[in-house]
């Protein structure tokens, strides 16, 4: 999988994969074993991501009996735009873009 610089300095290495394996197989649930044994790692190193996906509301937590299963969020996901042409002014009361 190829990645660019900015997803790698926002998210870690283990939560891009499970992001790309849950998000592109939107019909699927995954037992964590099951996870992790396609992204070819140890289920303990899943389980922090997994629950923070899940508690964003990213990902939705299915409970059957002893297993607790993963898959993409039923729920629209919004995400805000970023101010882009407006910069971002500090305390000096400049934006970026005046810096120079």
């Amino acid at each position: 999988m190829r990645t660019s610089p900015i997803l790698t300095a926002l998210f870690p290495a283990v939560r891009q994969e499970i992001l790309t394996a849950t998000l592109l197989s939107p019909e699927r649930s995954w037992y964590l074993s099951e996870l992790a044994a396609h992204l070819k790692t140890s289920p303990s190193s899943l389980q922090r991501e997994l629950e923070a996906l899940a508690e964003s509301g990213i990902l939705q937590r299915r409970q059957e009996g002893r297993r607790t299963y993963y898959d993409r969020s039923r729920r629209q996901i919004r995400f805000l735009p970023l101010p882009a042409n407006r910069g971002f002014a500090g305390r000096s009361g400049r934006g970026w873009r005046d810096r120079g």
